[in-house]
């Protein structure tokens, strides 16, 4: 493999309720530029799809960094940046589940559609209907066939064995390389799995799970 281009998504998407509200979550995009940073370091050329959200500036010297806002937006920019190769892909950004699929406000005869550009802050009661956003991850593969795929699945709850499972669903489905596995399920670590291995690695902090993920990347390029 003769690419040293990586791909790196981070941060949240946000997907508009109003003209003035968002829809969204609760990440920094800390780890994808702490990431995009030790990448730079190791001499790869660094693509960074970072969202306008993101809370911590991008590192400096990397070789593109491309915003978006919504999921639809990281969606058709990888989707651009497919046609050119690239040795690794690591999706980190936190992308929504789901986006508004209408606003409905309380008036005569029951429930009307919003017809406005802000919901008024003077009505009592408002309903908000979700839809399902695109599975970004289960796309990738197709796109970037022979890449490092890294994927991220961010838990709250689960036994050790539900999260295994959830884990190696991911590497099976979307032919992942490796699932990035963290949240408040597993406190402040990460565990990181490999369709081969019995156990996953486990990685007390970001700077050592950083260190994997480049360990890994340089397994998988031979460098």
């Amino acid at each position: 493999m003769t690419s040293k281009r990586v791909i790196i998504t981070a941060g949240p998407t946000s997907e508009p309720i109003d003209q003035v509200r968002r829809l969204t979550n609760h990440s920094t995009g800390s780890l994808g530029s702490q990431l995009a940073e030790r990448c730079r370091e190791e001499g790869y050329e660094v693509v960074m799809l970072r969202s306008r959200h993101c809370v911590v500036p991008p590192p400096r010297g990397l070789d593109q960094v491309i915003p978006f806002e919504t999921t639809d937006d990281l969606l058709a920019r990888l989707k651009e940046l497919s046609k050119f190769p690239a040795c690794a892909l690591f999706h980190a950004a936190a992308v929504s589940d789901f986006k508004p699929g209408g606003i409905f406000v309380e008036g005569e005869g029951g429930w009307n559609a919003l017809s406005e550009g802000k919901v008024s802050s003077r009505q009592e009661q408002v309903m908000l209907r979700l839809v399902p956003t695109s599975k970004i991850i289960a796309q990738l593969r197709s796109w970037f066939p022979n890449a490092c795929l890294v994927g991220w699945k961010y838990e709250v709850e689960g036994t050790c064995q539900e999260l295994a499972q959830k884990a190696m669903h991911q590497l099976s489905q979307c032919q992942t390389h490796y699932c990035v596995l963290n949240g408040p399920c597993i406190g402040d670590t990460y565990r990181v799995f490999e369709k081969d291995l019995t156990h996953p690695a486990e990685l007390i902090d970001k700077d050592r799970l950083c260190e994997h993920l480049i360990h890994c990347l340089s397994k998988f390029t031979g460098a």
